[in-house]
């Protein structure tokens, strides 16, 4: 009898969860060991479908193709996917963290998404080129690449969302993607504030250690002042105050939460799995 009841458990559980959709970062492709078994994990521990949602031919498309690119593609894998023609939920990792909301705010599809994981995402951009530690040297040697990411916008993935911190100001004069996805822009698109408002909950994941986010607080969408020195608070900052893309809106109904990870870009422990990951889709 106990047993039945359990299983009875089990299964009201797992058909109250949404079928997930995962997005992995650059230089990682679905058939990757960590990607391959974070989604067979995810399957074992949720009892749900999880699938990893490939962009072009994975590793090099994710560094060689522009961002643009990247989410188009997304957005037409998505469509063509019998499993996510319903509600569904997105596991962002990293750069497929922008993806997975791009899906959220502009693809047009059957499905809809529900439920928003951002793992490790350059939410605000990068402001510095990933694990520099040169000093003054390296502020001098970006200050020189700056100009010539926002030139291969077309042609590299992340210099979509490069956004470097001593100049933003040429940020806002020649990012087309990143501006668009936060809703930057002078004139705003109230189809991205409705569709990302409208999620049932999100949360975003940071590394504490993470040298490849720069800086690591873009993860929970905060960012250096336009001076590039200090770190500017989510709640401090427009996006939120001005409410660009409904953050406050959901912060404000309950809906949003804060999560860290102790360790390096996209590592965590099997406690943080469960703590952070697992609990997130099964609260």
């Amino acid at each position: 009898m106990y047993r039945f009841i359990f299983l009875l458990y089990l299964f009201t559980l797992s058909v109250s969860l949404y079928p997930i959709a995962v997005f992995h970062g650059i230089t990682d492709g679905c058939d990757y060991k960590n990607t391959s078994s974070l989604v067979e994990s995810l399957k074992r521990d949720l009892g749900v479908h999880v699938e990893c949602i490939e962009i072009g031919n994975g590793f090099w498309d994710t560094i060689l193709k522009s961002i643009d690119f990247q989410v188009e593609e997304a957005c037409k894998n998505i469509n063509a996917n019998p499993n996510f023609q319903s509600d569904f939920a997105i596991l962002g990792i990293s750069q497929g963290t922008l993806i997975g909301r791009y899906i959220i705010e502009k693809c047009q599809m059957t499905g809809r998404v529900k439920q928003y994981l951002s793992l490790d995402g350059p939410q605000m951009g990068v402001g510095m080129i990933s694990k520099l530690t040169c000093g003054s040297f390296c502020d001098w040697l970006c200050k020189l690449a700056a100009p010539l990411l926002y030139k291969l916008k077309d042609k590299v993935g992340p210099a979509g969302y490069f956004r470097y911190r001593y100049d933003q100001q040429y940020y806002m004069e020649h990012n087309t993607f990143l501006k668009m996805l936060n809703n930057e822009n002078d004139e705003k698109d109230p189809e991205i504030y409705n569709r990302f408002s409208s999620l049932e909950k999100v949360r975003f994941i940071k590394s504490a250690q993470d040298t490849v986010i720069i800086p690591k607080d873009s993860s929970w969408f905060s960012f250096y002042d336009f001076d590039g020195n200090d770190i500017v608070p989510l709640e401090q900052s427009k996006i939120y105050q001005e409410d660009w893309i409904g953050l406050k809106k959901l912060n404000e109904e309950g809906k949003i939460s804060f999560y860290e990870f102790k360790e390096e870009h996209v590592l965590y422990t099997l406690d943080e799995y469960f703590e952070g990951i697992v609990a997130f889709f099964k609260e």
